[in-house]
């Protein structure tokens, strides 16, 4: 994907699927989330903060790691 989703209803979807790539349990770095999303949409810092701010995954309060968060 190259462009971000403008419609709300796109955006959802996007952030489940890439929300779809991550493990529970597991605490990633910056690096390795920008690994699994390089492969979804060209702005990974983007979807990075789409996904931390709609609550699908949460950050050390340092922005070093990231792990999805428990429904």
């Amino acid at each position: 994907m190259t462009a971000i989703p403008r419609k709300r209803q796109f955006l959802a979807e996007l952030l489940k699927f890439s929300a779809a790539k991550f493990k529970e349990n597991i605490v990633y770095s910056e690096a390795e989330v920008n690994i699994i999303l390089a492969g979804i949409i060209d702005d990974k810092a983007w979807l990075r903060r789409m996904l931390v701010d709609y609550g699908y995954l949460q950050r050390d309060p340092y922005g070093k790691s990231y792990r999805l968060r428990q429904a």
